[in-house]
């Protein structure tokens, strides 16, 4: 009795597989469906991977860029505009002391 009670629990339960194979004639079927793709070879690519990946990267980039071409420019926060009013006074400040120097270069000179 308890050998037929395990051939029944063993009956019951469908077997596990582990992987689903498809015959030549249902791989063919598929592809005549969905047509040929260059990532299972059905398909040979016409131009080198590098030429195709440029091509992808420059699009996304193309986009990327199109989005924030009518955004208006970010306002200044505090800081940003204190560096910039530094490096503006540092700028006069060096051009000041290169217009002292080409003067005292140029008395010392004669010219």
């Amino acid at each position: 009795m308890e050998e037929q009670n395990i051939k029944s629990e063993n009956m019951a339960e469908p077997p596990v597989r582990l992987m689903n194979f498809v015959s030549e004639q249902q791989l063919e079927e598929f592809k005549e469906k969905r047509g040929a793709r260059v990532e299972d070879g059905t398909v040979q690519r016409d131009r080198p991977l590098y030429e195709i990946l440029k091509e992808n990267k420059d699009k996304q980039e193309a986009e990327f860029n199109e989005r924030f071409k009518h955004r208006p420019p970010k306002a200044l926060d505090d800081d940003e505009t204190e560096f910039l009013e530094r490096m503006e006074m540092v700028s006069m400040d060096f051009r000041a002391i290169h217009l002292l120097v080409t003067e005292r270069v140029g008395k010392t000179t004669g010219n």
